[in-house]
């Protein structure tokens, strides 16, 4: 499985982008990834661009999900993030800014 993330916006309008690759991460950080896509429900979420962020120190993820053959990418504003899909963003930008992912 490999989870792509594009994080774009915010108050200096910074990008922030990473790449979580199962077969790269040690078992446990595979565990975790796995688990957290199951979570957050993103497969069935909407393909697509979202509405852009109400406001201009928001931010804008763009979430692509690679498994089992299948790509699946959504585009969703910080306002419209479900509870059940935050864990999952938390960990990647976690994971972007320490270079682990």
């Amino acid at each position: 499985m490999k989870v792509r993330l594009v994080r774009s916006g915010g108050v200096a309008g910074m990008r922030l982008a990473t790449e979580a690759d199962s077969s790269r991460l040690p078992d446990e950080g595979a565990r975790s990834l796995a688990s957290l896509v199951e979570a957050s429900g993103i497969l069935s979420l909407p393909p697509g661009a979202a509405a852009p962020p109400a406001g201009a120190d928001r931010f804008a993820y763009r979430v692509t999900v690679e498994t089992g053959g299948l790509e699946h990418t959504v585009e969703i504003a910080e306002e419209d993030v479900t509870p059940a899909l935050e864990p999952l963003l938390d960990w990647l930008v976690s994971h972007a800014r320490d270079g682990t992912a």
